[in-house]
């Protein structure tokens, strides 16, 4: 294997990214305070799979969120839905819920809201031109892909994590 297969998973940390770089040589975490400097880091990458939406609901709820939601079953509340963009960009959580019942017709989750500034952070550097190498993944989806079967209990868990 080559450095294209190279596969970066990623996640928000208080410090900024944590990611976990797996290659042929073996797995390894590194930390980063920007997801740009983490992108750069990795642009030789075949993927970085990202736990953060990519993309921002318009007029309604993401139809991939709700197929998460549908596949994951007992485990759907895992998958939260993404703030709109006026919701994301608001500057406390009364204005942000407003506005995404407003665009959406939803109320928006204040864990939603908490991490508004990492989506539009992840946003940015993805851009509208999305290449394929940044994707939007789900720790509860890959779990059940890798069991082939939603894991009926929390991953914080001492039977999740067995599991």
């Amino acid at each position: 294997m080559s450095n294209d297969d190279t596969v970066v998973g990623v996640d928000a940390c208080p410090a900024g990214w944590v990611a976990t770089v797996i290659t042929p040589d073996g797995a390894n975490t590194e930390t980063y305070g920007e997801f740009a400097d983490l992108r750069n880091a990795h642009d030789h990458a075949k993927h970085i799979l990202v736990d953060i939406p990519i993309g921002l609901p318009e007029a309604e709820r993401r139809r991939c969120d709700q197929h998460a939601r549908d596949l994951l079953g007992s485990r759907r509340s895992s998958v939260f839905w993404p703030p709109c963009e006026a919701a994301a960009n608001a500057d406390d959580y009364e204005e942000a819920n407003q506005a995404h019942k407003d665009t959406v017709g939803h109320g928006l989750s204040q864990q939603a809201f908490y991490i508004r500034e990492k989506i539009v952070e992840v946003g940015a550097v993805v851009g509208d031109k999305y290449d394929g190498q940044v994707k939007e993944s789900h720790p509860e989806l890959c779990f059940a892909a890798l069991n082939d079967q939603p894991i009926a209990y929390a991953k914080s868990s001492q039977q999740g994590r067995a599991l």
